[in-house]
């Protein structure tokens, strides 16, 4: 396998995993733009319906000539899912931890290149691992140990 391989064509492959991914779950609307859940997300847990949403966040390049701008950070999320801060940050940080989603200037998004592991997260093929805790430092004179 040569390097070149493994080179995604978002393009190409996107439009169609995208449709795949979300079309049981949303709509958009275009006057405003807003993309709505349908009945069916109700099935998702909350780690499926924040993919849900970023992946048909991708999608608007393909719904609309000029896409609107999504603001994705977590305060902006929290109203557009339906999810609280509490128990919605943790989620993204599973998510950010898992490489299925990114964060770049606090707005979180998702890769074209990650829709396939998206996607069997969805579908319940694939789980994701648990965040590591974080460490609480060390104690002055043991270098190494972690304090508790």
């Amino acid at each position: 396998m040569a390097l070149k391989d493994l080179i995604v064509d978002s393009g190409a492959v996107a439009e169609d995993m995208i449709e795949k991914i979300i079309s049981a779950y949303v709509r958009y609307e275009i006057d405003p733009p807003a993309i709505v859940f349908t009945p069916e997300s109700n099935t998702l847990d909350n780690a499926a319906k924040v993919i849900v949403y970023f992946t048909a966040v991708l999608g608007w390049r393909y719904v609309l000539d000029e896409p609107p701008i999504v603001s994705t950070k977590p305060a902006d999320l929290e109203h557009a899912l339906g999810i609280p801060g509490g128990t919605l940050r943790p989620v993204l940080k599973k998510l950010k931890d898992n490489h299925i989603l990114v964060i770049s200037d606090g707005h979180y998004s998702i890769r074209a290149s990650n829709l396939g592991a998206a996607e069997k997260l969805i579908n319940g093929e694939t789980h994701l691992r648990a965040s590591k805790p974080k460490s609480k430092g060390t104690k002055a004179g043991n270098a190494g140990t972690v304090s508790v």
